[in-house]
C-alpha cells in the first residue's frame, strides 16, 4: 500500500526493480488533482490497517505517514474511498480484502450465546455453525430476514440470496439453507467482525474466543 503525489508510472518502475514478489496493481486518484497530502496520508493509513486487520502479510510498516487532516478534508476522502471500493465491486468484482484460504487454528475457537456455546477449529465453520443456530431459533429469525439481501452476497452484504463468485473463481458465499447464503471469504480477524457484526443486528450478547 502506497501512495504516489506525481503519478503512478515512476513508483511502478520502481517497485519492477526492487520487489519481485508482485504481479498485479490497482490505483485510484482524482483526474482533477485535487487531493492533498493528509488525504493521501490518511487513506494510506486506513488501507495499510485494513489489510492489516484482514491478515495479508504486509511490506509495508504498520502505519504510513500522518499528516493532520481537516474534517472536511476528511470526509472528501472518505468520499473518495468509498466511490473507489464501490467501482471495484460492482464493475470489476474485486473484494479488496479477499482471503482466498480457509485458515484452521491449533486450539478450539468458540461463540457464546444464550446459554450455547458453539465450538470449531475453524473460523468458517464456526461462523456458519452460529448463523444456522440463530436461525433455527424462532426469537432471532424474523429480526434476520430484514438483513438478507436480493443480491449477491459480499463482506457488505453478509446474507444474501445469491452466490458470489470471483473472477478467479473463488466461491465466497456458503449456503447455509436452500437459497440463502453467508459469506465466508474472509481472514481470522474478519470472521470474527462478521460475527460480532451480525450479533449487534440483533442486540444479542455474545463471547467470541478467537
Amino acid at each position: 500500500v502506497g501512495k504516489r503525489a506525481e503519478g503512478v508510472k515512476t513508483r511502478l518502475i520502481e517497485h519492477e526493480k526492487s520487489k519481485e514478489w508482485w504481479t498485479s496493481c490497482i490505483f485510484f486518484g482524482r483526474n482533477d488533482g485535487l487531493i492533498d497530502k493528509s488525504q493521501l496520508d490518511y487513506l494510506e493509513d486506513y488501507y495499510i490497517e485494513r489489510f492489516v486487520e484482514a491478515g495479508f502479510d504486509m511490506d509495508n510498516n504498520k502505519k504510513g505517514n500522518t499528516s493532520a487532516i481537516q474534517k472536511l478534508n476528511k470526509i472528501k476522502a472518505d468520499e473518495m474511498r468509498d466511490i473507489f471500493e464501490e467501482i471495484l465491486y460492482e464493475v470489476a468484482n474485486i473484494e479488496l480484502f479477499e482471503r482466498s484460504e480457509e485458515q484452521e487454528t491449533d486450539g478450539i475457537l468458540s461463540v457464546k450465546f444464550d446459554g450455547k456455546l458453539l465450538k470449531d477449529k475453524s473460523p468458517r465453520k464456526l461462523h456458519i455453525k452460529f448463523v444456522k443456530s440463530l436461525l433455527e431459533d424462532k426469537k432471532y429469525q424474523e429480526i434476520l430476514q430484514n438483513f438478507i439481501v436480493e443480491d449477491k452476497v459480499s463482506s457488505k452484504n453478509n446474507l444474501g440470496k445469491k452466490q458470489n463468485i470471483f473472477p478467479s473463481g473463488q466461491i465466497a458465499g456458503a449456503e447455509i439453507e436452500p437459497g440463502l447464503f453467508l459469506f465466508v471469504n474472509l481472514s481470522k480477524a474478519g470472521t470474527e467482525s462478521a460475527i460480532r457484526k451480525i450479533a449487534s443486528w440483533l442486540d444479542l450478547e455474545i463471547e467470541v474466543n478467537f
